[in-house]
């Protein structure tokens, strides 16, 4: 967060400081209005790249720590193992959601009787 922050803060103090001279050396007849402007664009132009840049340097500092946890957790061991005598499913037929509602309302009727 505050990799970001910091150079945000930097651009926006260096357009304040650029706006300030600028409008010092207009008062005093130095320049004018359009090169003022011409001035601002070519310094929005030049930092936005920058700026991007610094950005990509803090999301890059974020994927590397999020990596290492995905490598800690591939490396975490397993706790749940199947069985040495565990047996494959041969039941291959679909079942849906009232054929388990049935079962149990059979269930439940044989319960209460």
């Amino acid at each position: 967060m505050l990799g970001r922050s910091v150079p945000g803060t930097l651009f926006t103090a260096a357009a304040v400081a650029v706006f300030v001279y600028g409008g010092q050396q207009i008062i005093a007849g130095q320049m004018t209005m359009g090169t003022l402007v011409a001035f601002m664009t070519l310094h929005g132009g030049l930092l936005s790249p920058v700026q991007s840049l610094l950005g990509l340097s803090a999301s890059l500092s974020s994927v590397r720590v999020s990596l290492a946890r995905v490598l800690e957790l591939l490396d975490t061991r397993i706790e749940v193992t199947e069985r040495l005598d565990a047996r494959v499913c041969e039941h291959r037929e679909k079942r849906s959601l009232d054929d388990v509602l049935s079962v149990l309302m059979d269930e439940e009727e044989t319960l209460v009787s």
